[in-house]
């Protein structure tokens, strides 16, 4: 892009923009992902694997994922139940997710997850498949279910759809920023850039 620029005589300069996480994933099923894992990494997601099968005794639990408009109204409004219940800001343009969210549907390209307990939507994870990369987009939890750690049981499964029943994903990536907890998921970094670019005809 930026050599294309230049022959178009614009002055071209990059930036670097942010840092994310990725993990390659290409050719592993769940228990290779996780033997894969740093040794600290696999020790939390065993714990989420306990939390989980405590849930499932003593709760009414239940995990939905859906990839396409079958049942995506509802799924929809329980992901928004959850949002609101959540710590996270509004949305500036509430219309435009749910947008987004029926046409990555209609595309295919959908992988919207959410956890359930005692009937009520406690957590949601939201991916977007591009090819074989799979973008986790958001993930978001009611804070009433907190102590259950359910945000990170819908990663998880998330996590076991995509390697253990979906199309091959050869990389998952986690956008944006390296917060800690994504550090149990992933482990290699990369720069995405930013350009700037000014038309030389037009300063003169």
């Amino acid at each position: 892009m930026m050599a294309a620029l230049r022959r178009g005589v614009f002055a071209v300069s990059s930036y670097p923009h942010l840092r994310g996480l990725f993990e390659t994933t290409r050719g592993q099923d769940y228990a290779a992902y996780l033997a894969d894992r740093p040794t600290s990494a696999r020790k939390q997601i065993k714990n989420y694997e306990r939390k989980q099968r405590k849930l499932k005794e003593h709760n009414s639990f239940k995990w939905d994922i859906f990839t396409s408009g079958t049942g995506l109204d509802q799924a929809l409004h329980d992901h928004s139940t959850v949002l609101e219940a959540s710590w996270k800001e509004p949305d500036h343009h509430p219309a435009f997710l749910p947008a987004c969210i029926r046409a990555a549907a209609q595309a295919g390209a959908l992988r919207l997850g959410i956890v359930y307990l005692d009937g009520q939507p406690a957590a949601t994870q939201l991916v977007f498949l591009a090819g074989q990369r799979a973008l986790f987009y958001r993930t978001a939890y009611d804070p009433a279910f907190a102590r259950n750690s359910v945000g990170a049981i819908v990663k998880l499964r998330m996590v076991q759809h995509l390697l253990e029943k979906d199309r091959p994903v050869d990389e998952f990536d986690f956008g944006r920023d390296r917060e800690s907890f994504k550090k149990i998921w992933a482990s290699e970094e990369r720069t995405r850039c930013g350009i700037i670019a000014f038309d030389l005809q037009v300063l003169g």
